[in-house]
């Protein structure tokens, strides 16, 4: 008698501790997965939010194909300094991104994503965040100096994040 009433409470404690633990694991698992969300909808609104800026850059490099064309020598030293003009007037008001931006808040969570999202979210980041920066040294250079030496890193990090963009935008619509 005393044994089982032992036994059958042991049974109740083990029921208990096994419902208790799936109920956790249940709220763990719906709180990550909300988390989750929460962190892709930010990505989303920041890259729709970043389009303009790409649109804009988008112009600037097409300004800078003009000057490295091999038709730019339809184009006199007037013209060339003109547009070099343009593009530094162009670049100086254009913040490609910011130190405050979601991917310096939520770096850590983009890669508890789905692998392939991480993937394309650091790269498409970090040619952005590369392209800044080539942004300003261009723009702290003299201006004498400033030639089409210095916009190279910069185009180069555009085009990369053009294309990222596109992969990341295709993805993350999904």
């Amino acid at each position: 008698m005393i044994l089982d009433e032992i036994t059958s409470t042991l049974y109740g404690v083990i029921v208990g501790a096994i419902i208790g633990f799936v109920a956790s694991y249940l709220l763990w698992y719906l709180q990550e997965r909300s988390h989750r969300k929460n962190v892709m909808c930010a990505f989303i609104i920041e890259i729709k939010r970043l389009e303009p800026v790409l649109l804009q850059a988008s112009v600037i490099l097409q300004k800078i194909q003009k000057i490295e064309s091999p038709k730019s020598d339809q184009f006199g030293d007037d013209e060339k300094e003109d547009l070099r003009f343009q593009i530094y007037q162009e670049l100086k008001f254009l913040k490609l991104y910011t130190d405050s931006g979601n991917w310096y808040v939520l770096k850590k969570d983009a890669y508890s994503l789905d692998p392939q999202i991480s993937s394309e979210l650091d790269k498409f980041y970090y040619n952005l965040i590369e392209a800044e920066f080539n942004r300003e040294k261009y723009l702290n250079e003299n201006y004498r100096d400033r030639q089409e030496i210095f916009l190279e890193p910069l185009t180069k990090n555009l085009y990369k994040t053009m294309n990222s963009h596109l992969k990341i935008r295709g993805i993350l619509v999904k």
